[in-house]
């Protein structure tokens, strides 16, 4: 038996998060929630890096001084900028999804808190 290969550990969650949703009861140890939240982060700074090459490029002044030129310069610049928008939207969607499983790892170690508290009460 062969040990699972980094990506298909990922793959092996993704379908397991996949499953989950579809049931409509999802299971996770509390070391899949700590994976799922560094892999979160992971995307959201790969996401910001690749953010800031859209928005520390030098401004485009177009092509040469004809009207065309300088319209051509503009749609580039605004595409740019456009690029960078939706890459922030990405990364909001990534951090809700983070907080998700921060919010899960809190109740989970709640409820184990409290299941200890309740066999040494017994």
């Amino acid at each position: 038996m062969t040990t699972p290969t980094a990506p298909e550990q990922e793959i092996d969650m993704l379908n397991a998060l996949s499953n989950g949703f579809e049931s409509g009861e999802l299971t996770l140890s509390a070391e899949a929630i700590g994976q799922a939240m560094a892999h979160c982060d992971e995307y959201i700074n790969a996401m910001a890096r690749l953010r800031r090459t859209f928005l520390n490029v030098d401004e485009n002044h177009g092509f040469g001084n004809l009207p065309s030129g300088q319209a051509i310069g503009r749609h580039f610049a605004d595409k740019r900028l456009e690029m960078a928008t939706v890459l922030s939207e990405y990364i909001a969607v990534a951090e809700r999804i983070k907080e998700t499983f921060e919010a899960a790892r809190h109740r989970y170690a709640e409820t184990h808190s409290a299941h200890v508290a309740e066999l040494g009460s017994g």
